[in-house]
């Protein structure tokens, strides 16, 4: 019932979707400028609560303090398992939060009006020049302290539904904290990739788990280098992955 569910679900989201697209969403990913971004991400993060609703999955949001009471922008960390990640950072932060992206994303229809619509970057993977001039524009945004901004190290998506621990994670990612003096705050999320699967046995919901870390401050890292930090990061994130997986297994909501 993975994929059948999330038809029948979007089947349900899809008046709402269009009624969205065409009052407001066009118009803010065309000309973001036509509002300020805190107008335009209560917007959008009003309809993700709306298809998280329809959808109906189980969200644990563990130490969500770190994430949601965090003083100024920051530079987010997470892995990537699903295309639905960024709807559930979305849903947890009231605070205007927006993503880095590969530029492929820019081709899928509706999301990356999405995207535009909250001042997503895309990157080039390819281009590393393209990425540091983007990675500067980013960190000036980050130090406007309007907007945090995430990033998902791994470069891509863990297509892998069976393989708990994420791909290598890329210490470029961490440029824009770096340059715009900013802290650092990474989670471990699992269990999104359920999304558009089947669920496992015994579960009676699709259970998807966020956990925040403690954030690192700037002031703690400034002399070490991105690839000093970012094994530490990685090495953090897969340790939860591994305990969220088994807690995953044993929950069992009615």
């Amino acid at each position: 019932m993975g994929k059948a569910h999330f038809i029948i679900s979007f089947i349900k989201f899809t008046p709402y979707l269009l009624y969205s697209y065409f009052t407001w969403l066009r118009k803010y990913s065309r000309h973001p400028e036509s509002a300020p971004i805190e107008v335009r991400y209560e917007k959008v993060r009003k309809m993700m609560f709306k298809a998280l609703h329809i959808l109906r999955y189980d969200i644990k949001a563990n130490n969500l303090d770190y994430f949601t009471k965090h003083e100024g922008s920051f530079l987010g960390i997470s892995n990537h398992r699903s295309f639905f990640d960024p709807v559930f950072y979305i849903y947890y932060s009231e605070k205007p939060i927006s993503f880095i992206a590969k530029k492929e994303t820019g081709k899928i229809p509706f999301l990356s009006s999405v995207l535009r619509a909250i001042d997503a970057f895309l990157i080039d993977r390819e281009d590393v020049m393209s990425q540091l001039r983007l990675f500067k524009e980013i960190s000036e945004r980050l130090k406007s302290n309007k907007i945090s901004y995430l990033v998902f190290a791994e470069g891509g998506r863990m297509k892998d539904s069976s393989q708990i621990q994420t791909l290598p994670y890329k210490d470029g990612s961490l440029k824009p904290a770096y340059w715009a003096e900013k802290d650092i705050i990474f989670a471990s999320i699992y269990g999104s990739h359920l999304v558009t699967e089947r669920k496992p046995k015994g579960y009676t919901k699709r259970n998807i788990t966020l956990e925040f870390h403690k954030p690192i401050k700037f002031s703690d890292i400034k002399d070490q280098s991105t690839t000093q930090v970012m094994p530490m990061i990685e090495k953090i994130t897969n340790e939860t992955l591994v305990k969220i997986a088994k807690e995953n297994d044993s929950r069992n909501l009615k």
